[in-house]
């Protein structure tokens, strides 16, 4: 795979270098430096060599693949070698392998790098799992867990039909799936949608992205994942089997979604990213602390302090009767307290974000 096998499309140049500038970006805001290094167990190994030997099927010449899977099996050992803190799932190498098509060429029978260096990928993709994937690849699956059961709240924000199925049960997918769902199978027809899909994610610098993002994609399928819902009874009583049903969907038209129509729902999806309605279901969340969702909360520290104010003067209006049983009392100190919460968690971020 030399040069001339990268992607074709008159914008792909452009897209590269889009990619690239919100890599560099990123790798200045996450620390990702660490000599350390502690070899793999035997069992991680194995896993690895299983996934890396399925990678690349897209390339045709022979010594050229087992050269891209040589570089990707080094590639992923040193960034887990180097992240003892990290354990490896099913499907890393997919993102892995995004990155080093990309990044990576073959010319004279050796890999060569595209505007870096083989540190420099490295760096990129430490980052990348850093910001991204670190939640998803903890012995502790607690805070993965935490991620999963926004997804349904989103759902519900879109109204998407389907939201009541999950019955408000965690999300048994993966977050680390989902991602892996925008480079799985990678092959030249949707090379060019995964790169603006990575690029979006990147560019968002939060996973609530993805979340959304997601989420977004259950809607705009939804007519087709309904069909397939309502045709099989016993998908339709099984969450987990409605997830693996609307995972498949998703894969599948991806491969064949129109590039306009894929770029307008992942600007979409930025723009809603900061919305109210969306940043609600995360901002006050007891779920979400310590967690990678962050938001700016200085937008709305004047009106949290005005709502505050107008919840103290109702409770204290001359009108108001002592009696807690009073319907103007008791609303004013619902206020009272609720705002008092939001602003004390306003003022805990703030304290602990400097």
């Amino acid at each position: 795979m030399d040069q001339n096998d990268l992607p074709s499309h008159e914008n792909y140049d452009k897209d590269f270098q889009r990619l690239q500038k919100f890599l560099n970006d990123l790798i200045k805001e996450v620390s990702v430096l660490n000599e350390n290094t502690k070899a793999l167990s035997p069992s991680t190994l194995n896993q690895i060599n299983l996934d890396v030997d399925r990678s690349f099927n897209f390339v045709t010449n022979s010594k050229e693949k087992e050269l891209l899977k040589k570089t990707l099996k080094t590639t992923i050992k040193t960034i887990l070698e180097r992240n003892p803190q990290w354990f490896y799932y099913q499907g890393y190498h997919d993102i892995v392998s995004f990155f080093i098509y990309y990044f990576c060429y073959i010319k004279n029978n050796e890999i060569h790098y595209r505007n870096c260096d083989s540190n420099t990928l490295i760096s990129y993709i430490t980052t990348f799992s850093e910001k991204f994937l670190r939640d998803f690849m903890s012995k502790n699956l607690n805070n993965s867990m935490v991620y999963l059961k926004f997804i349904p709240k989103i759902l519900k924000k879109y109204n998407v039909y389907n939201h009541n199925i999950f019955n408000d049960s965690p999300f048994y997918g993966s977050i680390a799936n989902i991602i892996t769902l925008f480079t799985h199978n990678l092959n030249l027809k949707n090379m060019e949608s995964r790169l603006a899909i990575i690029t979006y994610v990147i560019r968002s610098e939060n996973i609530s992205f993805i979340l959304i993002f997601y989420a977004k994609l259950v809607y705009h399928y939804k007519a087709l994942i309904e069909k397939r819902i309502f045709s099989d009874e016993e998908c339709e009583t099984d969450p987990l089997i409605i997830q693996t049903l609307i995972n498949t969907i998703i894969t599948e038209e991806l491969d064949n979604i129109d590039m306009n129509t894929l770029k307008q729902i992942l600007k979409e999806t930025l723009k809603d990213m900061n919305t109210m309605r969306i940043q609600n279901v995360f901002k006050y969340s007891l779920e979400n602390k310590g967690l990678l969702i962050n938001f700016n909360f200085n937008k709305e520290k004047v009106f949290l302090k005005n709502t505050l104010l107008v919840a103290i003067n109702i409770v204290i209006l001359q009108r108001m009767k002592h009696d807690i049983s009073s319907p103007y009392t008791f609303a004013g100190t619902v206020l009272t307290i609720n705002n008092i919460q939001k602003l004390i968690r306003y003022w805990t971020h703030e304290r602990d974000t400097k």
